[in-house]
């Protein structure tokens, strides 16, 4: 059976990575203006982080297998 591309899984694994270093960013700064309370910055971080993995993992099952016919264009689906 095909595999999806490892390019495809590359480019969605780039764009977590850069979804990450974003989240840290964010968290950082709000760390760094309110350090004395730094708990609501640690939530949304973590939250965060745990959508950006389950839509990484979403995204990377939902690749289509290398050779899978393209769909029929959506106005001839429309017509049937």
């Amino acid at each position: 059976m095909p595999t999806p591309s490892n390019a495809d899984a590359d480019i969605i694994c780039s764009a977590y990575a850069d979804k990450i270093r974003a989240l840290y960013d964010t968290f950082f700064l709000s760390v760094v203006q309110t350090p004395e309370n730094p708990g609501p910055a640690k939530d949304a971080f973590v939250r965060g982080v745990i959508l950006a993995r389950t839509v990484r993992d979403m995204a990377i099952n939902a690749l289509p297998s290398d050779g899978t016919p393209p769909p029929k264009p959506f106005d001839t689906i429309t017509r049937a």
